[in-house]
């Protein structure tokens, strides 16, 4: 990957209202702020990719479905290693346990 150096970047934000610059690596405050907080949206996206149900498909409702379902079992995970006492259960192993809790009723019948 180049790094682009000429390259202009206009940042628009009502929580800075200075342009302050930080001390430690020479840019703007801003700047430093959003690199630091982006984690929050590509942490889910990283982990919706890594186990996605999605399939190819030209329906869209097909896809929002499964984006839905991407996302719905990222925050269950997330709710799940919040809400327990005992250690974190891996994630692929969550998810095995998952499919397995709502086709038991199915399979059973």
């Amino acid at each position: 990957m180049t790094l682009k150096t000429n390259k202009a970047v206009i940042l628009v934000s009502s929580m800075h209202h200075s342009p302050a610059e930080d001390l430690n690596s020479q840019k703007s405050e801003i700047l430093s702020y959003c690199n630091t907080t982006k984690g929050g949206v590509d942490e889910p996206d990283k982990n919706c990719s890594i186990y996605s149900r999605s399939r190819r498909t030209w329906h869209w409702p097909m896809c929002l479905f499964y984006c839905l379902l991407d996302i719905s079992i990222a925050n269950a995970y997330v709710l799940q290693k919040s809400g327990s006492y005992e250690a974190p259960v891996e994630r692929g192993i969550f998810l095995k346990e998952l499919a397995c809790s709502l086709v038991l009723k199915h399979m059973q019948k």
